[in-house]
């Protein structure tokens, strides 16, 4: 049986400083009720942290400032409606969040909320993005 790719998506790892913490936005998926990055599909007119940060206000009302490079990548099973799994590997792009929008386009069907980096590394179901969080050191100001 010959190897797939991993279908690709993008995400925004998104975080704020408090004092001298530093918090991660998680969204609630869908399907299973996963806590996880906000993400999504590529889109064809916009680089991949552009979507990434599109995505992070469509599922969390987050606002702020990404970068253009990717910090990493994680890999997970995605379920589909119909039952079928496909493996996604998702580009991982920091974000830092200026502005939360209590009025976003998912905001009667998702759940974000704020959680220590430690929280949010051990609240997260897929090893290789707990890893991601663990290992996020945010740049010094």
């Amino acid at each position: 049986m010959a190897k797939t790719e991993p279908a690709r998506q993008v995400a925004a790892l998104c975080y704020r400083r408090r004092k001298k913490n530093v918090e991660i936005l998680l969204v609630k998926s869908l399907g299973r009720g996963n806590w996880m990055l906000p993400k999504g599909w590529p889109m064809e007119d916009r680089s991949h942290a552009k979507a990434a940060a599109i995505e992070a206000f469509e599922e969390a009302g987050a606002k702020g400032k990404i970068k253009k490079k990717p910090i990493g990548k994680y890999r997970y099973n995605k379920t589909r409606k119909n039952g079928d799994i496909v493996v996604c590997e998702a580009l991982a792009y920091e974000m830092e969040v200026f502005d939360i929008k209590k009025k976003f386009p998912e905001s009667e069907v998702r759940t974000a909320r704020w959680f220590s980096k430690e929280e949010a590394a051990e609240t997260v179901a897929f090893k290789q993005l707990r890893k991601l969080i663990a290992d996020f050191n945010p740049p010094k100001l």
